[in-house]
């Protein structure tokens, strides 16, 4: 009977502790536009102290960063997209993932040099695909949290996807300055969990010139991906909160922002969602808005396990040529029930 009742004791405590967490994830938390930016301002420039490479450069390459680990740090995903020559599995991606904590341990082993802010870049090897040292699509990533803007090579944090490689790197470093400092409250777990997600299904390619129809995009594709300033409760208890994804082209001249909204259901689960290309500038150095020139295609695609391809046709697309209605509206209405579907993505964790 004591056992019984210890055992419907334990089953309401987690019932209810389920319950009030899933009820606090969906919290709409609105931000002020300057906390946004800060957000934006801290991603874009730790995506300046970062560098990814793939030595045999056969295929483009992309890295994003966002705030998706547990604690609302940094956390990101380099990836060898899905580009030519057309042969398995040579053709579908190889992805990285990694996240950046800050202050693991500011001691030095030499108590007589004085505690700096350490940092610590971790490959999540089971969100990583890991590949034979001797394999040609091979990923590196290093972050510089230095005050120099031209480091010794062993200050360096760095990783890669090669079994038995590099997959943790703690450096000290007072380079990160502002970047380093949050720009309000935490994020809620519903936040989290689409900074992950968006970011696993995000794809970016910048042609060089020609548009689309140029032979192949850019060596380099990047993004980042952080919280929009609105969120509110609808009428029927979901919680409706924006997002924001910038993706640049290589050499940034050229940059398409985009707003993300996405209804949560208050059982966490993700639902109606809206691309919305945000207008182009009018000014040098305006912000919230996109910078034609080069074309820059963003893409939300299906997932998809290791070794496979994402089906093209199925991806949701919109590009920042506001010129080319048919392939680039400046708005997208999807589900990510369907996109998700197959999956055990689709529900706040």
């Amino acid at each position: 009977m004591r056992r019984n009742l210890l055992t419907l004791f334990s089953l309401l405590s987690v019932s209810t502790w389920l319950g009030t967490d899933a009820a606090k994830a969906q919290l709409a938390r609105p931000l002020t536009v300057s906390e946004v930016r800060c957000d934006a301002d801290r991603l874009a420039g730790l995506l300046e102290r970062t560098t990814f490479t793939s030595p045999e450069g056969e295929k483009p390459i992309q890295l994003t960063w966002t705030f998706g680990s547990r604690d609302g740090d940094f956390a990101g995903i380099a990836l060898t997209t899905q580009w030519q020559p057309p042969t398995v599995p040579f053709n579908s991606e190889k992805q990285l993932w990694f996240e950046l904590d800050r202050d693991v341990m500011p001691l030095r082993r030499n108590p007589a040099v004085r505690p700096l802010p350490t940092f610590t870049l971790t490959r999540v090897t089971t969100a990583s695909d890991l590949r034979p040292v001797d394999d040609r699509e091979r990923l590196f990533v290093t972050v510089n949290p230095t005050a120099s803007a031209n480091p010794q090579i062993g200050s360096l944090l760095a990783i890669d996807n090669r079994a038995g490689g590099s997959a943790t790197s703690t450096k000290s470093g007072v380079g990160f300055g502002a970047i380093a400092r949050d720009c309000h409250g935490d994020f809620s777990a519903a936040d989290l969990h689409v900074f992950r997600v968006v970011t696993k299904l995000l794809r970016t390619l910048a042609f060089n010139c020609c548009g689309s129809s140029s032979e192949s995009p850019q060596y380099q594709q990047q993004a980042i991906v952080y919280r929009g300033a609105a969120a509110a409760t609808l009428p029927d208890g979901k919680t409706r909160t924006s997002y924001r994804i910038d993706a640049f082209e290589q050499h940034g001249d050229s940059r398409l922002s985009v707003e993300l909204k996405v209804d949560i259901a208050p059982d966490g689960t993700l639902g109606r969602g809206v691309l919305r290309r945000l207008p182009n500038c009018t000014a040098e150095g305006q912000r919230d808005c996109s910078r034609e020139g080069v074309e820059i295609h963003l893409l939300l695609v299906r997932p998809a396990p290791a070794g496979n391809g994402y089906p093209l046709g199925e991806s949701i697309l919109l590009c920042n040529q506001s010129n080319n209605g048919s392939l680039c509206p400046a708005e997208v209405e999807f589900d990510f029930g369907d996109l998700l579907a197959g999956t055990e993505w689709g529900r706040v964790l």
